[in-house]
C-alpha cells in the first residue's frame, strides 16, 4: 500500500477501502457495553450476583461479537468453508473472553 495525496492506493493502484471511523472506535466498545447490559439483565431477572453471570455475559458477548465478523467474512470471500467461519466465530471468542476478564 502507498500513501499519496489521493489516499491510500493498493500496488495495483486502485484505491484501497478504508473501515470508517465511528465504526473503528465503537467496536470494542460496542463488546464491552453489550457484556455489561448482559449482566445487568441477568442480575436484576435473577437477583443474584455471582460470578458465574459475569462470565456468563462475557461469553455472550464475546460470541456476538464473533458472529459480527461474518459479514466481512462473507463480504471477502464468495464461499468461505465451514472450518473458516468456525475458526473466525472461535478466534474473536478466545479474544472476547480475554478482553471481557480484563475489563
Amino acid at each position: 500500500m502507498v500513501c499519496s495525496p489521493l489516499g491510500t492506493l493498493s500496488r495495483s493502484g486502485r484505491r484501497a477501502r478504508r473501515t470508517p471511523e465511528a465504526r473503528r472506535f465503537t467496536t470494542g466498545g460496542l463488546g464491552l457495553c453489550l457484556g455489561t447490559l448482559i449482566s445487568y439483565v441477568l442480575q436484576t431477572r435473577y437477583a443474584n450476583k455471582d460470578a458465574d453471570f459475569y462470565w456468563l455475559a462475557i461469553i455472550a458477548a464475546a460470541a456476538v461479537f464473533g458472529i459480527g465478523h461474518l459479514p466481512l467474512l462473507f463480504s471477502l470471500i464468495a464461499q468461505p468453508t465451514i472450518l473458516l467461519i468456525g475458526l473466525i466465530i472461535a478466534l474473536n471468542l478466545i479474544l472476547g473472553v480475554i478482553a471481557g476478564w480484563l475489563h
